[in-house]
C-alpha cells in the first residue's frame, strides 16, 4: 500500500478489512442519494468486489471520530502478458467531499506502483465516472486525467413484444451455458474482445472467480453458439438479486472474429431476452462502448434498448 494520505481533520486512515463491508456499502448508498451512481451495490456485491483486491495493499478507508466510514478508495490491478491496467475507484461521503482529492492522490500513487511493477510496456491508469458528476470530472481533469472513452447503459423491457432470434448459419447450434462451457466461452470472449478498447485477455482463474460468479449468473438465460462442438459465440446473463431481482444484466456478448457479421450475437441476445421474460424477469440492461467499431449501440437500439446512463473512462496522462 502507498503511504497513508496526509492528516485530515477528524479522520484516521487504514486499509479496508472484511468487517468493513457493511459500512462501505452504506457509504455507497449515501453517495448514491446525493449523486445518482450508475451502480451502488449492497454488502454481497462489495464482498465480491473487494475479494478481487489485496485489501492491505490496494485499499484505504477514512474513518471519522464517531467511527463512521466517510471515505474509501482502491486500485484494482490487472497484469497480463498483453498489458497492465490499474482502475482507481474512490468516494467521499457527501458531508466530507474535502476527502476526495486526498483519496484520488492516494489512488494515483497506488495505481502507479501497480503498473510500474508490470513487465509489459502497455500500462494504463484509469478512472470511470458518470457523465453527470461534473464536480468529480473537474477533479479528475485537474489531476491530469483526460477523457478516453464513453460507455452507455442501455435498458429495455422484457414485457410485451420481444425480437425473434435471427436464423442461424448452417451447422451452428445453440445450447444453454452449462459449467462445462465456461472455459470454451472464455476463449470466445478473449478472441471477440481482443481489439476492443481497454480489453485484456482473461486467464482461467480470473474468469472463474470474477466473470462466472455463481451467485449472479443465470445459466437458464445464458447461451453458447457452437459449430462442430467448438464454441463460436456467447451471451452471458446475470441477475443481481441484491440490486434488483427482476432485472437481467447482459454481462458479456461476443462472437469469435471468424464468425462475426453472421447474426450470431443478435440471435443469442434475442434468446436471452426470451428466456428472461419466460423466467418472469421484467427488464434487461447492458453496457456498451459508445465508440465501438461494430456500432454496437445501434445494434442494441434495433433490439429495443434505450440509453439510460453514460459513463466516461478517464486515462491518466498519455496512458490510454
Amino acid at each position: 500500500m502507498s503511504a497513508s494520505p496526509p492528516d485530515a481533520a477528524g479522520v484516521t486512515w487504514r486499509p479496508i478489512e472484511d468487517g468493513d463491508i457493511p459500512a462501505v456499502a452504506a457509504l455507497a448508498t449515501a453517495v448514491d442519494a446525493a449523486e445518482r451512481l450508475e451502480f451502488v451495490g449492497g454488502p454481497e456485491h462489495w464482498k465480491w468486489w473487494l475479494a478481487q483486491h489485496d485489501l492491505a495493499v490496494d485499499t484505504i478507508l477514512a474513518v471519522d471520530e464517531q467511527g463512521t466510514v466517510v471515505g474509501v478508495a482502491g486500485s484494482h490491478r490487472t497484469d497480463t502478458d498483453a498489458g497492465a491496467r490499474a482502475i482507481i475507484w474512490f468516494d467521499g461521503h457527501p458531508a466530507r467531499l474535502d476527502l476526495e482529492p486526498v483519496l484520488l492522490d492516494w489512488g494515483i500513487a497506488t495505481a502507479a506502483e501497480q503498473v510500474e511493477a508490470a513487465a509489459h510496456p502497455d500500462k494504463a491508469i484509469r478512472v470511470f465516472t458518470e457523465e453527470h458528476r461534473t464536480r468529480r470530472r473537474r477533479l479528475l481533469e485537474a489531476n491530469g486525467f483526460a477523457e478516453a472513452r464513453r460507455f452507455v447503459d442501455m435498458e429495455r423491457s422484457l414485457t410485451g413484444h420481444l425480437p425473434e432470434p435471427r436464423p442461424l448459419p448452417d451447422g451452428v447450434e445453440v445450447i444453454h451455458w452449462t459449467p462445462d462451457r465456461d472455459q470454451p466461452a472464455r476463449l470466445v470472449s478473449n478472441a471477440a474482445f481482443r481489439d476492443h478498447w481497454g480489453s485484456l485477455p482473461i486467464d482461467p482463474a480470473t474468469w472463474a472467480s470474477r466473470e462466472i460468479d455463481e451467485e449472479v449468473i443465470r445459466r437458464d438465460c445464458s447461451f453458447v453458439a457452437a459449430c462442430g462442438g467448438t464454441a463460436v459465440a456467447i451471451c452471458l446473463a446475470e441477475v443481481d438479486r441484491e440490486d434488483d431481482d427482476a432485472k437481467m444484466w447482459i454481462a458479456r456478448v461476443g462472437t469469435d472474429p471468424e464468425w462475426q457479421r453472421r447474426g450470431l450475437a443478435s440471435h443469442l441476445l434475442a434468446r436471452s431476452l426470451g428466456a428472461g421474460a419466460a423466467a418472469g424477469l421484467l427488464t434487461t440492461v447492458l453496457t456498451v462502448d459508445e465508440e465501438s467499431r461494430f456500432d454496437a449501440t445501434a445494434l442494441y437500439a434495433g433490439l429495443g434498448y434505450r440509453v439510460t446512463n453514460r459513463t466516461i473512462a478517464y486515462a491518466l496522462g498519455d496512458r490510454t
